[in-house]
């Protein structure tokens, strides 16, 4: 068992094993205990955050395909997709995928660059 130790005017909360000696001392008048139980892990929960991405890629019908199936088989969610121009059979546009934290979206930003029809990937 575990239990929590509220700090007050400090925002702070510190956990401790229910038979812990630093939980009984500070059970003060300026902390309070609270319940608290273990719960997932921080690793498991699932924060998204948007990621914008600026592509050049070879103008063709595959294409867009190849970018969408590449960022699902990432775990990634592409949540937006502007093509913005195409020019001498390349196609650029702004993609903006949805991403776990930065090291999600290197390995995206990697995964979509190795790709046959990707000519360029940046951060946008």
């Amino acid at each position: 068992d575990i239990v929590g130790v509220l700090h007050r005017g400090a925002g702070a909360l510190s956990v401790h094993r229910a038979e812990c000696p630093h939980a009984a001392r500070n059970s003060s008048v300026s902390a309070r205990r609270v319940g608290v139980l273990w719960g997932d892990s921080w690793s498991e929960w699932r924060t998204a955050f948007t990621a914008r991405l600026l592509l050049l890629f070879a103008d063709g019908a595959s294409s867009l395909p190849a970018v969408a199936a590449e960022a699902a088989r990432m775990n990634s969610t592409l949540t937006r997709f502007r093509l913005s121009r195409r020019v001498d059979a390349v196609a650029h546009a702004t993609v903006d995928l949805e991403v776990r934290d930065r090291y999600h979206l290197e390995r995206l930003i990697d995964a979509i660059a190795a790709l046959p029809v990707v000519r360029r990937v940046q951060r946008g």
